[in-house]
């Protein structure tokens, strides 16, 4: 699979030192060797005394000069690392947790299509900063992973690995992988994280078998914040403020960190073209993913008691944070459909094309549903009271939501919101005509609602996602609205969204019919006609395009410099 670095590869000073060293040392081992069997010492393994070199003792001093290299970390390390095709094994760093009783294995598996080499400077910082001795394996995506940890605790035995602590990671199509194993093993693993993934819909938080943590980045364009949103929403639910739910399945959003801030900036082309400029620097997006592991290892691993308080109050934090970052797409996604498949937005829409105002408005009440495809339902109109003077108004509206193409495959990539909103409303002319001595102030169109939708999702959308937003598009413009004459020329139709030099063209399609009266008197329900429905553009869609789409571009790759990648 073919993949590529956005920075030119070059390798750090303290990387070239390193391997300098390595060879160094090699040929020392070499020349003593050499040495050795060239002359025949009297006791090969005499002391100083003995005017002789040991060496088996000149070997351990010289493991003991091998490095590990992650930034400004240069950390010795006794035990060589294996790299092999399709994995490699990171030893524990020597270091004031070297003897430490708490012993973890913490595995990490690669996006699809990502050397796992991609997470090595992760892994490293990741021990660095761990009060345990920690193992690190890193392996290449599979759909044999099973088989995968079965090789690599064999060769972890073998370099002298006593516990089986293990927590999987993994990234992205990765992160699917792992969930998918800790359901199917459950006994095998003491925690699952989620770099730049998701939970799948159909698996429960609480019956989630193990801890799991998931980190993810507000600039992510594989794995959206729309999905990770509707991810959290479901979190939410279920924890229902349970601190003990808050830290067994905590969820972070990392602000300005995509999806590849955790592989080194190494994606494969396709995932380039859709991931988002980050706003932190690769070294800055490592060491906040670093921290949050390090708490999430710490408190599974129980190794501080005196500390699990304090780590208890950093997850409460990370998901009042979260809570704060997701909550206009969380707020927007409730009102445009709600409990029960009614939805607020559509009610509001009915009430604002209705042109009333005032007190007028107390006298209509709408009552919006979701229905399916398969089922057209015309909009009602009842009469719930008439004194003679102040009749009031029940209208009932109906809407579909037409999907995203392949919204049922819990992709994380394609967009999440509806592409638009069918909905079949009743003109202003006839609710007017059941209330007596109302007046419509205005009469709305549907470029009008459209036009509503994008304000409102301006609105409710963050200070920092309007600011990236407006620092690379000018807005949106919508035209008049194209009228059909027949019910199904308007259901053939489709809203057109175009995107032309950062603006967005928004046209939609109409179909009205005349109220119909008999003696001049205005029937209820379906027969006093009056419709009028339209193509609509969902808030949420246009929240979507905010917060990912109008921020997803290649130009970002070809103005950064490689100072700036690290």
């Amino acid at each position: 699979m073919d993949y590529r670095c956005r920075r030119a590869v070059r390798a750090p000073a303290c990387v070239r030192v390193a391997e300098t060293t390595r060879i160094s040392i090699i040929s020392i081992l070499l020349f003593l060797r050499t040495k050795t069997n060239s002359r025949r010492a009297p006791n090969i393994n005499a002391g100083p005394a003995g005017g002789s070199v040991s060496l088996l003792a000149v070997g351990l001093v010289v493991a003991t000069l091998l490095v590990s290299v992650t930034g400004d970390h240069v950390i010795a390390n006794t035990i060589m690392r294996v790299d092999r095709m399709d994995y490699t094994i990171l030893p524990p760093l020597v270091n004031n947790y070297t003897n430490s009783p708490h012993e973890v294995t913490l595995v990490i598996v690669a996006e699809q299509g990502i050397k796992h080499a991609a997470y090595a400077k992760l892994g490293i910082e990741i021990q660095s900063q761990c009060p345990m001795k920690l193992w690190v394996v890193l392996i290449n995506f599979t759909k044999s992973l099973f088989n995968r940890l079965k090789e690599c605790d064999g060769h972890l035995k073998r370099l002298g690995r006593k516990k089986k602590n293990v927590f999987l990671a993994g990234h992205g199509e990765g992160g699917l992988e792992v969930q998918l194993l800790a359901h199917a093993r459950a006994e095998l693993l003491s925690g699952v994280i989620l770099l730049g993934s998701y939970l799948r819909k159909w698996i429960s938080y609480t019956e989630f078998p193990v801890p799991i943590l998931t980190i993810v980045g507000d600039l992510d364009g594989v794995t959206r914040i729309t999905r990770i949103a509707e991810a959290f929403r479901v979190l939410s639910k279920e924890a229902n403020g349970d601190i003990e739910m808050l830290t067994r399945s905590p969820m972070v959003v990392m602000e300005g960190a995509n999806h590849g801030s955790f592989s080194d900036d190494i994606l494969t082309d396709s995932m380039m073209a859709l991931d988002i400029p980050p706003e932190l620097t690769v070294k800055e997006a490592r060491k906040q993913i670093t921290e949050y592991i390090r708490i999430f290892l710490s408190y599974n691993t129980e190794i501080s008691y005196t500390e699990m308080a304090a780590q208890e109050r950093s997850m409460k934090q990370w998901y009042e944070i979260t809570q704060r970052s997701l909550q206009p797409l969380l707020s927007m996604s409730s009102t445009e459909v709600g409990e029960n498949y009614t939805s607020r937005w559509v009610s509001t829409l009915q009430m604002w094309l209705s042109g009333l105002e005032g007190k007028d408005t107390q006298r209509l009440q709408v009552a919006s549903f979701v229905s399916d495809k398969y089922h057209n339902l015309d909009p009602d109109l009842h009469i719930l009271e008439d004194s003679g003077h102040q009749p009031m108004v029940l209208v009932y509206t109906f809407l579909q939501l037409v999907q995203q193409d392949n919204r049922g495959d819990d992709n994380g990539a394609l967009p999440q919101s509806p592409r638009e909103i069918k909905a079949r409303m009743l003109s202003a002319k006839r609710i007017l005509a059941h209330l007596k001595n109302a007046t419509a102030v205005r009469f709305f169109t549907c470029k009008d609602l459209n036009y509503a939708a994008f304000v409102t999702a301006l609105a409710m959308a963050s200070s920092k996602a309007l600011e990236r937003y407006y620092a690379r598009h000018l807005g949106a413009i919508f035209h008049e609205d194209i009228v059909v004459d027949t019910l199904i020329e308007w259901e053939q139709s489709e809203l057109r969204v175009e995107s032309v030099l950062h603006e967005q063209h928004v046209t939609s399609f109409v179909y009205r019919t005349d109220t119909e009266a008999i003696n001049g008197h205005v029937k209820e329900g379906e027969a006093g006609g009056g419709l009028y429905f339209c193509r609509l553009l969902p808030p949420t869609r246009v929240l979507e395009w905010l917060y990912v789409d109008s921020l997803q571009t290649r130009l970002h790759r070809m103005k950064r410099t490689p100072h700036e990648s690290h």
